[in-house]
Parts: C-alpha cells; sequence; structure tokens
C-alpha cells in the first residue's frame, strides 16, 4: 500500500504519529511471506507477457488495413489501437506499489521494442503481397514509431506526472 506522510501532514498527524505508522508498514512488509512477494513478481510479469500478446495481436490484425488502406488510415488506426493497449498498461501497473525503477524501464523499453519490431516485421511481410495486390506502400518505421509512440503515450504520463494522492484516503 502506498502512503505518502505529506498527506497525513496535510491531515493534521504529528511527526511521532507519522514515525509510528511508518514503522508499521516497515513491520508488516519485512513480515510479508515469501509466496506473496513470488506471487506479486508472477502477476507482474504475466501481465507484461499479455501486454506483449496484445502488441503481437494488434500487428497481426493490422494486415489487412494494411493492403487496404494508405500509411495515414494506418497509422491513425495504430494510434488509437496503441492509446487503448497504452491506457490497459497505465491502469494496471500502477497498482503494483513494489515496483522500481528497473521493472518500469522494463516494460516500457520491452513494449517500445516489440511494439516497432512488430509492425517491422508485419511490413516486410506484407510488402510482397501488397506489391501482388496493388496495394499503396507504407512507411513501416513511421507506422511502427506511431504505434509505439502511442502504446507508451499513457504509462509515460503516469510516470511522469504521477496521480495526486486522493486526500479522502
Amino acid at each position: 500500500m502506498r502512503w505518502h506522510p505529506e498527506l497525513l501532514r496535510s491531515k493534521g498527524w504529528s511527526e511521532p504519529e507519522i514515525q509510528r505508522a511508518s514503522e508499521g508498514f516497515a513491520r508488516a512488509e519485512a513480515s510479508r511471506h515469501r509466496a506473496h512477494s513470488f506471487l506479486d513478481q508472477a502477476v507482474f510479469y504475466a501481465l507484461l507477457f499479455l501486454l506483449l500478446v496484445g502488441v503481437f495481436l494488434v500487428s497481426v490484425v493490422i494486415v489487412p488495413f494494411l493492403l487496404v488502406f494508405n500509411t495515414l488510415i494506418v497509422a491513425f488506426l495504430l494510434a488509437i489501437l496503441g492509446l487503448c493497449l497504452g491506457a490497459f498498461l497505465a491502469v494496471l501497473l500502477p497498482d503494483f506499489h513494489w515496483l522500481e525503477a528497473h521493472h518500469h524501464a522494463l516494460a516500457f523499453l520491452l513494449l517500445g521494442a516489440v511494439a516497432i519490431a512488430n509492425i517491422l516485421l508485419i511490413g516486410a511481410v506484407e510488402k510482397p503481397f501488397g506489391a501482388l495486390l496493388g496495394a499503396p506502400p507504407h512507411a513501416t518505421w513511421v507506422l511502427g514509431v506511431v504505434f509505439a509512440a502511442s502504446l507508451l503515450a499513457p504509462y509515460s504520463c503516469h510516470l511522469l506526472f504521477p496521480h495526486k494522492v486522493n486526500a479522502r484516503a
């Protein structure tokens, strides 16, 4: 559970009360069973895997659109899908209070790299079929960057501008 001393001070808590609460939280965290920590990490990595599967599915679903629409329309579709997946990421990951900077960096870099790589791969696979069907050529780098940026934008906003703690909490 995240708690902030500033919030407690604003509610009129004295420094000894805040210190006592801090010690209580530290004792509770220290007495957690190892299985709880393992389960927390397993859920985090399962969520990350689920998001990677979602990125892959978006890449596969976008192929028919690559064959029919021009780059601008496909970029718009990828931006919408990326924002949806990014919002999913931004809503779920902050609930893991134990995440450290390297967890955020792993999620951020892995999802961004996989998003760009998948779009480039799908673009490379689509090019021969697109040439046969007379589909318009696409700037796959642009599509990959648009998808990765829209995927990471909501989570980036959450990391850069953390939400204020609810004053009623």
